[in-house]
């Protein structure tokens, strides 16, 4: 019974990501208007050569590239925008219930199992 209320809790908690998230849209910057930021390709670019500095550099001086990656990694949260779509207060609403509910159905069933 707790493995059911363990399946049921992640099947909620899923469903709740999934209802809050799929409002949720990642694009690039390609607007005329849009005169700051990064390409998308220059950041994709950067992070691609610090993982090959990460493998092909020996020593302590692939340390280099973890910071490249780093770099990479800010250019891309930089390149990108997010637009939220509007949702409903009851589809919000469900959502975090979903969420809250399988939490609980979570908890509550891993001190058994666990």
């Amino acid at each position: 019974m707790n493995l059911l209320k363990l399946f049921a809790g992640i099947g909620l908690v899923i469903y709740g990501i999934y209802q809050v998230g799929q409002k949720i849209f990642f694009t690039t910057r390609s607007s005329s208007f849009d005169w700051g930021g990064f390409p998308a390709s220059t950041s994709v670019i950067i992070f691609v050569a610090g993982i090959l500095a990460l493998l092909f550099i020996p020593g302590k001086l692939s340390n280099i590239g973890w910071g490249i990656m780093v770099v990479g990694i800010i250019m891309i949260f930089y390149s990108t925008s997010i637009i939220v779509s509007p949702v409903s207060l009851v589809e919000f609403l469900i959502a975090i219930a979903a969420m809250v509910g399988g939490l609980k159905l979570m908890y509550s069933s891993s001190r058994y199992i666990l």
